[in-house]
C-alpha cells in the first residue's frame, strides 16, 4: 500500500490542520456518519413519497416505486443519490482492480442501496486514504446536506456562550451535533469541546477585561 504524505484536510472543518493522512479525525467521523444517515434519509423519503411509511416488500428488500407514474422530487433525489453511490463504488473498484461490479438493481430498491453503502463502509478506511477519492467523498458529504434539507432534519445545534477565538465576536459559537464540534457563525473556526473549555471558558477574555479597566479608569 502506497503511503500518502499528510495534506491539509479538505473537509468542511476548514481548520487548515493536517489530515491523517488526508482527512482530519473530525471529518473522518463526519464521513462515516454521512453514509449511515444517507441510507436512513433515503429510506424515510421513499416511504413518504410512496405513501407506505415503514412498509417492507414481500422479498424483504423494501418496496419498489411504480414504473408508470411520474416520480416525486423526493424519489428523483433518492435515485440521484443511489446513482452517485454506485458511481463511487465503481471508481473504487477500478482503482483497486477489485473483481465484480457495482450492483445496479433493476428497481433501485432500499436493498440495492444498502449493498452499495455496505461496500463503501467496508472499504472506507482505504477510500479515505486515497487522494483520488477526495472529490467522491466530498460529494457524499454534499448529498447528506441536501437530503437533510429535503427531509427537514438538519442536525440539532446549540448556542455556546463566549467569544470566538478567531474573529473575536461574542455569542456566535454553536455546537453542531453532526460532527460534535463547535463552530462560529461569522468565520470558519471549528474547535473541539476540549478546546472550547480551554480557550473560551477558562481563558480570561482580554478584550472584555480591557473594556472594564477603561470604564473604571484603571488604565495607565
Amino acid at each position: 500500500m502506497i503511503k500518502v504524505a499528510p495534506i491539509a484536510c479538505p473537509g468542511r472543518c476548514s481548520r487548515g490542520e493536517l489530515g491523517e493522512p488526508i482527512w482530519c479525525r473530525a471529518c473522518q467521523r463526519r464521513i462515516r456518519a454521512a453514509l449511515t444517515e444517507i441510507d436512513q434519509l433515503c429510506t424515510w423519503l421513499e416511504s413518504q413519497a410512496d405513501g407506505f411509511a415503514g412498509k417492507i416488500g414481500g422479498d424483504g428488500r423494501g418496496g419498489k416505486r411504480g414504473g408508470g407514474s411520474a416520480t416525486s422530487p423526493a424519489t428523483d433525489l433518492v435515485d440521484t443519490v443511489y446513482s452517485e453511490l454506485i458511481l463511487i463504488e465503481t471508481e473504487w473498484r477500478q482503482l483497486q482492480s477489485l473483481g465484480g461490479n457495482a450492483r445496479h438493481g433493476p428497481g433501485r430498491t432500499a436493498y440495492d442501496r444498502a449493498l452499495a453503502i455496505s461496500f463503501l463502509q467496508s472499504h472506507l478506511a482505504g477510500i479515505m486514504n486515497h487522494t483520488k477519492m477526495i472529490k467522491p467523498l466530498t460529494r457524499i458529504l454534499s448529498y447528506q446536506v441536501v437530503l437533510q434539507h429535503f427531509a427537514h432534519s438538519e442536525p440539532s445545534r446549540k448556542d455556546r456562550p463566549g467569544r470566538c477565538t478567531r474573529c473575536h465576536n461574542v455569542n456566535v459559537l454553536f455546537f453542531d451535533a453532526a460532527d460534535d464540534m463547535i463552530h462560529c457563525r461569522y468565520c470558519t473556526v471549528v474547535i473541539t469541546e476540549a478546546e472550547y473549555d480551554l480557550e473560551v471558558v477558562e481563558k480570561p477574555d482580554a478584550a472584555v477585561a480591557a473594556e472594564t479597566r477603561r470604564a473604571l479608569g484603571l488604565n495607565d
